[in-house]
């Protein structure tokens, strides 16, 4: 998807920036957080021969523009509903991964009718923190995370076990 221009639309107050590829019925691809939609690059051009894949920017993301206000999950989600919308689809297949899985669990509650299919990825529920799921795990990951550059390589451990 890496070779696709980056389009945007106005929806829900926001400018939100997506890029859309493939052919079939549409599937929204939500990114995790400190993420934008480059994250399902390789992923989404997997996909692309049997969906209409959208992966876009979510607010304080890539090349999306919102309003300075505060908003939370709920807002979150109901960009994704309005992007979908905007695109001109009446329902999509979502798949979230991460803060993407949160946020893809609250547009279900809030707009169960603009989804086909719910795809979870390593997320959790709404409502639960990172320190309440892995309490002894999490300071440490946030000290490795503060030490950076220097902690560069025991921070990817996190995500990639030594050879």
């Amino acid at each position: 998807m890496d070779t696709i221009a980056m389009d945007t639309i106005e929806a829900n107050g926001t400018t939100i920036a997506f890029k859309r590829s493939g052919e079939g019925p549409p599937l929204l691809l939500l990114h995790g957080a400190e993420a934008d939609h480059s994250m399902f690059d390789a992923f989404g051009a997997l996909l692309a021969p049997h969906f209409t894949v959208i992966a876009y920017d979510q607010r304080d993301s890539g090349a999306t523009r919102n309003p300075p206000q505060p908003y939370g999950l709920e807002e979150l989600a109901d960009d994704a509903a309005a992007l979908i919308a905007a695109l001109g689809y009446r329902r999509a297949h979502v798949f979230g991964t991460s803060l993407g899985g949160v946020i893809a669990q609250v547009l279900a509650a809030r707009h169960a009718g603009r989804i086909d299919r719910l795809v979870l990825s390593s997320t959790f529920r709404p409502g639960a923190s990172v320190m309440s799921i892995n309490p002894e795990g999490f300071p440490a990951f946030v000290a490795l995370r503060n030490r950076m550059p220097e902690s560069v390589c025991e921070f990817a451990e996190y995500f990639v076990p030594p050879d």
